[in-house]
């Protein structure tokens, strides 16, 4: 099923990132960073110090990256298709200290595409909307545990042969944002038409796309905190009344169709008490026919004629019975039929709203896992000055100086990420690895719940098909013996029925789905339908079906030499 999800984040020093280290982290390489000073000061990424000052980021042990790609425009150096140049240049060309280095953009890719049609995706994606418009794309596909989706790094500089230049301000506007979103939707549509897939994707929010549920409001990083401990609070409360409400919005139809179905039910187990009562006197008579092996009398044949005469006239009686249960089952099945569409309506829309779910929970748990790694290391940057400070003799007072800074340096670069990090997430950095495990299992209890949802589909899937098939064995039975006109005034009294109970145009037009459906014969269908009948009713079907084909092959004769006279 199609999910849909782009994001748009800019990776700036003024949060303490770099974009070698952001590169690094999303392509799961080792790179050199060359910038020293300030940059290097505020980029607050840098994993361990290298050779002549250099920092390297190391994340070759990162799982999940797949592919890794470099897109450039035309006119771009080509050295720029080596990652470590192409963000050392970048961070080279940056001087403020606060300066937006790249634009990221995170989508969710399609789990029904293979690798290589979401590579060709992404690259036809990259090229209309960023690399001929001048930007330079990195881009790398991840897949953790079955979430495949992208990360695309983006330069905000124009690019010539001689480097970057100045930064393009059309590029920072908003319905930007809106153009790439539309455009991602339509590119994976396609790819699912080409493929013969029903499903689709929808960059619209709900509302835009007609979908009757609520909003819920933001609850804040306060609220948050305290029901993440269990302390309701106001605005959560507001948010479950909501989707309380949604769910009972959803469900209203379902439960309404169950109820008529369960109604229904009751009425045709009352006609089939009846109808073994019938049979149970049935059976009395036959064995009351019973005679001896002895030759029979006149008397005993006349009563043994009387009695199979009256055991006749029961199997009539019986059969008219079964001829008018048909009515009542056929209703109990569209019935059924109806209140499954609504419950694999629901079903869908649930799928949709967790998978919605996954891909922010995913994000926050990278998030989280880079953000930590970076304080991490930064702890241990503090190190090597204390370890070179108590290296000095008493006399090389210079040289404690020069350390003393550096202690100062590391412990406020430190302090810095630290607090940066908690910030960002509203936890400590010691809960890093609790919250990514709680997120991760929040992720599998919703794959789980996907998982069942699905297996329910199944279920009902394979229950419709075997109740379409009894439908229209009870169809072609009614063939066999039908009163044509008896049958059409049941039609258009049992429509007059259905449009006074179901109200809104939305279920009506279901309904005439389901009808459609259901009465819709195929070649595989009336197979699978005689297989119910009786051998005496197959053989009268098969009759009236080569009658009517015979019928209507000499219409069709008739017709041509009509329209051949009047030409």
């Amino acid at each position: 099923m199609g999910l849909y999800h782009l994001s748009v984040k800019i990776i700036g020093r003024s949060s303490g990132r770099s974009a070698v280290g952001a590169a690094a982290y999303r392509s799961g390489e080792k790179l050199r960073s060359n910038a020293v000073g300030s940059a290097a000061y505020r980029s607050g990424d840098e994993l361990r110090e290298g050779v002549d000052g250099e920092i390297v980021h190391d994340y070759t042990k990162k799982k999940g990256v797949i592919h890794s790609e470099i897109i450039l425009p035309d006119g771009a150096p080509p050295e720029f298709k080596d990652r470590q140049t192409l963000w050392n240049a970048v961070e080279a060309s940056e001087k403020r200290k606060d300066a937006r280095l790249a634009r990221e953009i995170e989508l969710a890719l399609q789990k029904e595409f293979e690798l290589s049609e979401q590579k060709a995706l992404l690259r036809e994606f990259i090229k209309e909307n960023f690399t001929d418009k001048g930007m330079i794309a990195d881009f790398s596909i991840h897949n953790n545990e079955g979430n495949p989706h992208a990360h695309v790094m983006l330069t905000t500089r124009k690019v010539s042969p001689d480097g970057f230049g100045k930064k393009n301000p059309d590029w920072d506007k908003r319905e930007n944002l809106l153009i790439w979103r539309e455009n991602w939707a339509e590119i994976n549509n396609r790819k699912f038409e080409e493929k013969g897939l029903d499903e689709r994707i929808d960059h619209r929010t709900l509302k835009a796309q007609g979908i009757d549920r609520e909003p819920t409001i933001h609850l804040g990083a306060e609220a948050t905190a305290l029901e993440r401990r269990g302390i309701r609070t106001e605005r959560g409360d507001y948010n479950r009344e909501i989707k309380r409400r949604n769910e009972a919005r959803t469900k209203t139809p379902y439960q309404r169709e169950v109820e008529k179905a369960a109604q229904r039910v009751e009425k045709i187990w009352e006609q089939r008490k009846a109808a073994q009562t019938a049979q149970h006197i049935e059976k009395q008579g036959q064995y009351e026919t019973e005679t001896s092996l002895d030759a029979p009398s006149l008397e005993e044949q006349l009563r043994a004629e009387k009695a199979m005469q009256t055991v006749e006239k029961m199997k009539a009686q019986q059969k008219a019975r079964e001829l008018a249960e048909i009515n009542p089952r056929r209703d109990k099945i569209e019935n059924e039929f109806l209140a499954f569409k609504w419950e694999l309506r629901g079903l869908k829309e649930d799928i949709i709203a967790i998978k919605r779910d996954i891909p922010p929970l995913e994000y926050r748990a990278e998030n989280v896992d880079e953000y930590v790694q970076i304080v991490n290391e930064k702890q241990k940057a503090t190190e090597h000055p204390r370890e070179e400070r108590l290296k000095a003799h008493w006399w090389e007072f210079e040289k404690k100086s020069y350390w003393d800074g550096q202690i100062r340096k590391a412990d406020r670069d430190f302090e810095f990420a630290r607090q940066y990090f908690t910030r960002k997430f509203k936890i400590e950095p010691e809960q890093a690895q609790a919250e990514i495990e709680r997120l991760q299992k929040i992720v599998r209890k919703k794959e789980l719940e996907i998982a069942q949802k699905e297996a329910r589909m199944n279920k009902i899937y394979e229950r419709q098909e075997a109740l379409k098939t009894e439908y229209q064995a009870l169809k072609l039975r009614k063939d066999v013996y039908r009163d044509r006109e008896q049958e059409r005034a049941h039609d258009e009294e049992l429509a007059k029925i259905v449009q006074n109970q179901i109200q809104s145009a939305r279920e009506r037009q279901l309904h005439e789905q389901i009808i459609h459906e259901l009465n819709t014969i195929t070649e595989e269908g009336f197979q699978k339908a005689l297989e119910k009948l009786s051998y005496e009713e197959a053989q009268a079907l098969l009759e009236i079906r080569e009658t009517a084909q015979a019928e209507g092959l000499i219409k069709e004769r008739r017709r041509n030499r009509t329209i051949g006279r009047s030409r």
